[in-house]
């Protein structure tokens, strides 16, 4: 039981991870030319925008404690704090990474309310909570930690490792655009410059 628990929470936290690392790399890619084509197309800004909210569907699934967040991680540990399990209960690592996530209830409750007032619902008194990504970021790093050490300590020292299957240092489709757009800018260059009608 706990062993499929702890696998179907890597697998959300998977899930959210890659849409998180779609939704950086749309947001503040490596290069100017880059960042210009993604700001000015409509289409990649959606995408933008849909990734980030998946990212944190699903991440809230995992650090939620509402009635319906079965994979809370809090109510995880309490769980398993109940049911005696004493692994659980002595692991002084999986203790502490707990609390560390409880110091950062301010950036937890912000992508609460984007989840509960944005995006599962509209709430007409919402306010925006301002996320920032370094928030966003030491969320992750801990969400794999605890599940990391979760997985650890029930295991006896077997850790995971999470591939994500975006990676920006490999993502040519938006570089590719670009060379094409400038390829045909500078076919109709040459083509007016002899006095040609262009072909568009």
């Amino acid at each position: 039981m706990v062993k499929d628990f702890l696998n179907d929470s890597f697998l959300i936290y998977k899930k959210a991870l890659e849409h998180y690392e779609i939704n950086k790399y749309f947001s503040n890619p490596p290069t100017q030319e880059e960042r210009s084509y993604l700001q000015n197309n409509s289409f990649f800004r959606f995408i933008k925008v849909a990734m980030f909210k998946l990212a944190v569907l699903e991440i809230c699934k995992l650090i939620g404690r509402g009635r319906n967040d079965h994979y809370s991680l809090y109510k995880t540990h309490i769980k398993f704090q109940k049911e005696n399990i004493s692994k659980f209960n002595s692991d002084e690592q999986l203790i502490l990474l707990i609390s560390d996530l409880e110091t950062k209830e301010d950036a937890v409750q912000k992508l609460l309310t984007l989840r509960n007032k944005f995006y599962a619902h509209t709430d007409t008194d919402r306010v925006d909570p301002n996320l920032f990504y370094v928030e966003m970021d030491e969320i992750f790093n801990l969400v794999f930690l605890i599940l990391n050490q979760m997985c650890f300590v029930y295991s006896n020292n077997e850790h995971k490792n999470i591939t994500v299957n975006f990676k920006p240092e490999k993502f040519n489709l938006i570089k590719n655009l670009i060379e094409d757009k400038n390829r045909r800018r500078m076919d109709i260059f040459n083509q007016l410059r002899l006095g040609k009608e262009p072909e568009i």
